[in-house]
């Protein structure tokens, strides 16, 4: 399962200042980090998102280029990607890397239809619920909550966790 995730300057529209692309391997219990970096080009990042994500405009100055990632994401194309609420990865896909041939797997959407008594449908709410934190900050020791490839393994992890629910119970 491969899990995408972009952190935003919070302006609209959005400005993508951090990009993370992750493969979960299920039979390791690991993941492959294809991409894991800020990135340059903001000219301005809201308060609100800097307490978010904590990544400041000094921080984009030393980033990647964004077009450092196109081939990545061509690679991605005709794929099955898990995210966390689809809107702004699928807004910043076709719209920075002109990506429109992909299947979203929502885990925001699947976690609400299938979750129903968690106290909200937050990504970290979801994984924690599930008893999946633990794995993720195995893998990610130094990410957290709101940084783009720690997000973007939080939904593969749910995805993941969806697709065996649905092979035992036959619930999805």
């Amino acid at each position: 399962m491969i899990g995408v995730d972009f952190e935003t300057n919070g302006l609209h529209p959005a400005t993508p200042i951090e990009i993370g692309v992750v493969r979960y391997l299920p039979h390791q219990e690991r993941f492959e980090i294809l991409a894991n970096h800020v990135l340059k080009g903001a000219k301005y990042i809201t308060r609100a998102a800097y307490n978010v994500h904590g990544i400041s405009l000094r921080d984009t100055w030393r980033g990647s280029s964004i077009s450092d990632f196109q081939d990545l994401m061509d690679s991605l194309a005709g794929e099955e990607i898990c995210v966390h609420a689809h809107g702004t990865e699928k807004k910043i896909m076709r719209e920075w890397f002109g990506i429109t041939e992909v299947t979203f797997i929502d885990t925001l959407t699947l976690s609400r239809r299938e979750y129903k008594g968690f106290p909200n449908h937050k990504l970290a709410t979801v994984t924690q619920q599930l008893g999946l934190e633990p794995m993720l900050k195995r893998n990610f020791p130094r990410l957290g909550w709101h940084r783009a490839a720690f997000d973007a393994g939080a939904s593969a992890l749910i995805a993941h966790h969806l697709k065996l629910k649905k092979e035992q119970n036959k619930l999805i």
